[in-house]
């Protein structure tokens, strides 16, 4: 799902993309280095990094009117982005979870990792993290009371949470299948037969992303919706259906951001 389709390959999807007539995404970035991307409750959220690092949120509504809170300097890696109905986490390489509150964009509390963060995922009562040394927690979101902790069974590429499980998913270009686990024990569930896919349902079919281009399928029919200049890094939908794509700027001119409300 990485791996770069190469310039004259993007180009040459660009130009198939504009002769099926789908035309061009919105932008609403340019220049920056997008490192995590979520739709929730009528939000785009988004953790950037162009001079410094921000924690951007752009109302549905009015994407193109993000609010913005500055986290630090470039030297930090803020690699885990999670949100709920009213709180965005940051999980940075210093080994702290960042709470922010998303109604007055102002920080209220630290948690306490002890290892570069890697992966978040929250709902309205728990928060779960994978750290750089294997370890994935649970904590309650009431006190920050940690639950329980476990062994990661394999690098952490992304986490999935809802009110009965935890879906443990290893980096996008790795075979291992995703686990799932009960929450708030962190005990293995039965195996189930479907994989989480790399498909992110929209519309009447799906949509996924190779490389530099978004492709959309149904039944037997595929094409590509367009080409970003890099490789895509994340696809999230919205409320209304919108797709909003983010990948890393190689020049301050190129699209880091973009929607796709077709």
């Amino acid at each position: 799902m990485s791996v770069g389709a190469g310039p004259a390959v993007a180009v040459a999807l660009a130009l198939a993309c504009a002769a099926c007539g789908a035309g061009s995404p919105q932008v609403l970035a340019r220049g920056v280095l997008p490192y995590g991307l979520v739709a929730e409750a009528g939000r785009v959220v988004s953790v950037e990094l162009a001079e410094r690092f921000e924690l951007v949120v752009r109302p549905e509504r009015q994407l193109t009117a993000p609010r913005r809170l500055e986290l630090g300097p470039p030297e930090l890696d803020l690699r885990a982005l999670a949100v709920n109905q009213t709180t965005a986490y940051v999980g940075t390489d210093t080994g702290w979870i960042w709470e922010i509150d998303l109604a007055t964009m102002a920080r209220r509390r630290s948690l306490v990792v002890g290892a570069p963060v890697v992966a978040l995922a929250a709902n309205e009562q728990l928060l779960a993290s994978a750290d750089a040394s294997g370890a994935l927690c649970l904590r309650r979101l009431s006190d920050g009371a940690l639950l329980q902790c476990a062994l990661a069974p394999f690098a952490v590429g992304a986490l999935r949470l809802d009110r009965e499980h935890l879906w443990i998913l290893p980096p996008a270009d790795a075979a291992a299948p995703p686990h799932r686990w009960t929450v708030p024990a962190l005990i293995p569930a039965p195996t189930v037969s479907e994989k989480l896919p790399a498909e992110v349902p929209w519309r009447d079919g799906v949509v996924w992303f190779i490389g530099e281009v978004l492709w959309w399928r149904r039944g037997a029919e595929r094409r590509p919706l367009f080409a970003m200049p890099s490789s895509i890094r994340a696809v999230v939908v919205t409320g209304a259906k919108q797709l909003v794509v983010a990948a890393w700027s190689r020049q301050l001119t190129d699209p880091a951001i973009v929607v796709w409300s077709r």
